[in-house]
């Protein structure tokens, strides 16, 4: 059973908060409970594993967030989990990272072909499926810097 603040950022009930428009948002409703608590458990230890700017606002806790500046956990920290929880649905996109992170550039099947661009690309790099939650997360990744 999932623990917000020692193994996850959000509760079930609250991704629909954060990601209700997204596409898998359906199909993660099906899911069992324990599924859900899995996607987000991983999801959640994908961020920890982020290179982040900081330090832990507590030497005590478990999570990477809230960080030494901040009194609680960022929204947009709660929404990238939501998003990459429901990422780790997306079966097709997953298969085309793996491809990418091989240095795969395209591929052919009989008269279909897919090309693939940079793997540096937003999110790719970052071990995460979801460029979405890595747009959220960027201000806190050591080493990316949004340029006005």
């Amino acid at each position: 059973m999932l623990t917000v603040g020692v193994d996850t950022y959000i509760a079930i009930d609250e991704v629909g908060y954060y990601a209700a428009d997204s596409k898998f948002y359906q199909t993660f409703l099906a899911l069992t409970d324990e599924e859900k608590e899995c996607l987000l458990c991983k999801a959640a230890m994908k961020i920890d594993l982020l290179p982040l700017t900081g330090r832990k606002k507590s030497v005590f806790q478990t999570m990477a967030f809230p960080r030494d500046h901040q009194t609680e956990v960022p929204e947009n920290v709660k929404a990238a989990q939501a998003e990459e929880a429901l990422a780790g649905l997306d079966s097709e996109m997953i298969k085309r990272r793996e491809l990418q992170s091989q240095g795969v550039l395209s591929v052919s099947l009989g008269q279909v072909s897919e090309s693939y661009g940079d793997v540096a690309a937003a999110g790719s790099m970052s071990g995460l499926y979801s460029s979405e939650a890595y747009l959220l997360l960027r201000p806190y990744i050591a080493g990316s810097a949004v340029i006005v």
